[in-house]
């Protein structure tokens, strides 16, 4: 699971660090650049082309500093939830 899901986000977007903890529970942070607004399309084929897709929580920051942009959104039990509107 470990690799897969770091190889499916280094695949899908332009990663500029990686950074995991390999323990009792897996922490994986990576920085990746994407245009303007939270990727949810790829994001959401990501995760559902992930066998281990509903037993992962993840958690995204997006920001555009340009143009004010700030998006938080969580992924959990198998569904994206953008956290300022859920």
């Amino acid at each position: 699971m470990r690799d897969s899901m770091t190889e499916s986000i280094a695949k899908t977007f332009n990663c500029n660090d990686i950074n995991s903890i390999d323990g009792k529970i897996f922490e994986c942070e990576i920085d990746f650049d994407s245009k303007w607004t939270f990727p949810y399309k790829e994001m959401e084929k990501m995760t559902q082309e992930l066998p281990e897709g509903n037993d992962l929580y993840i958690r995204v920051l997006s920001y555009e500093f340009n143009c004010d942009y700030i998006g938080y959104n969580i992924y959990s039990s198998g569904e994206w939830c953008d956290k300022f509107d859920c």
